[in-house]
């Protein structure tokens, strides 16, 4: 009977010690719950620009400052006041600026004297070696050497570190300076400077090729028929008189690919220039202009009435403007056209100045020259050559007397 008197006499001794633990042990869950939660609201503040190891950093010094917090209540800005090492007041300040919903760094830049001028730390990893401060020392020497103005003009006297005391973060400083910033510079500004010069070189050669184009030696007083060649489109005919009036303007359609003794394309290109007393055609160089001279070759054309080459380059162009609806209203553009070289053989200043320079293809890619620059020098270059030709005010087109 021993046995169960000693079991039950163990049983009552640990109750009442675990009656005794429950009130130290509650009390203890809950301290640590708030502490736990103080911390947390510590952490969400600090948790801001490279906050996390900062907030880390609280908890762990809090813990080991031993506060007592039997009380439950945690002021944060004793805590932060002790912790931090500065006065109570700039704590609160602080505090307040953040419950605000201010930044550390609107804090140190625009909040500056609440706080009383305190910065933010910065990541003590970037100090961390000698490496790494001597970099942050050489960075700073070449930002000096890459503002200082006497660089620029007194090169040597750096590399005879006249200038400056310290021979040492010079030569770093300068080495670093001259690969970092000064070498970059030079090298964008050479290029700019070879941008320019090339530009202007290809303004220079444009305005070369378009005044030797416009000084074209004209075919006066003749009776001229354009030809636009092509091959689904057809063969544009346009027919003008020795003034540059139009005649007639019509389109055949040849075979080119095969030669046909008797074309009917043929028969009324002759009957045309008979009718109309034509003496010299002019034909386009553009698409088929080989295949319809070999055309007019078999066909014994060009036998009786000569046949040159002409630029066609900016005629499409002309004859979809403004300008050559109000001379020819009502047409086919593609007969425009035809008319248009025509009159390049009759009268090429005359003609050539309806369009745009920068389409006749007489110069460089004018897409990579600044367009300001380069109308400009095309305008000077047109006034140029009409001021030294000079034009019949009686037969002048509106676009050559403005």
């Amino acid at each position: 009977m021993e046995k169960p008197a000693a079991t039950a006499r163990k049983r009552k001794a640990r109750n009442d010690v675990d009656d005794k633990l429950e009130p130290l042990l509650n009390k203890k869950l809950k301290t640590e719950k708030d502490v736990k939660t103080k911390l947390e609201v510590v952490e969400k503040k600090e948790l801001t620009k490279k906050g996390t190891n900062r907030a880390r950093k609280v908890k762990e010094e809090t813990e080991s400052a031993g506060y007592d917090t039997s009380d439950n209540v945690w002021d944060e800005a004793e805590m932060l006041s002790r912790i931090e090492r500065v006065p109570r007041q700039l704590a609160e300040n602080f505090i307040s600026l953040l419950n605000e919903g201010c930044t550390l760094p609107f804090i140190a830049r625009y909040r500056k004297t609440v706080v009383d001028h305190m910065m933010p730390d910065r990541d003590s990893e970037e100090l961390s070696s000698v490496e790494k401060v001597e970099n942050h020392i050489t960075h700073i020497v070449a930002d000096i050497i890459y503002k200082d103005t006497r660089v620029l003009e007194h090169m040597r006297d750096l590399f005879s570190l006249s200038l400056w005391k310290s021979s040492h973060w010079v030569r770093k400083g300068l080495d670093d300076a001259y690969n970092r910033l000064i070498k970059p510079w030079l090298s964008r500004k050479v290029r700019a400077d070879l941008t320019t010069a090339a530009q202007k070189e290809a303004v220079k050669t444009f305005t070369n090729n378009l005044e030797k184009y416009l000084l074209t030696e004209p075919i006066k007083n003749r009776r001229i028929a354009g030809l636009d060649p092509g091959f689904k489109a057809g063969c544009k005919v346009g027919v003008i008189d020795s003034d540059g009036e139009k005649m007639d303007a019509v389109t055949i359609y040849p075979n080119l690919s095969r030669n046909i003794p008797n074309d009917p394309a043929a028969m009324q290109l002759k009957n045309l220039l008979t009718k109309n007393k034509v003496e010299l055609i002019g034909l386009g160089n553009g698409t088929a202009c080989r295949e319809t001279e070999s055309w007019l070759k078999f066909q014994a054309i060009s036998q009786n009435i000569p046949v040159i080459i002409v630029p066609e380059q900016g005629a499409s162009i002309y004859s979809i403007s403004k300008e050559a609806q109000k001379e020819h209203p009502n047409m086919d553009p593609n007969l425009i056209s035809a008319l248009s070289i025509a009159r390049r053989v009759l009268d090429p200043l005359g003609e050539l100045i309806k369009v745009d320079p920068k389409n006749l293809g007489v110069g460089l890619y004018q897409h990579d020259i600044p367009p300001k620059m380069l109308d400009s020098a095309l305008d000077c270059a047109v006034e140029k050559i009409v001021s030294l030709v000079g034009v019949d005010i009686n037969t002048a087109s509106v676009a050559l007397l403005r």
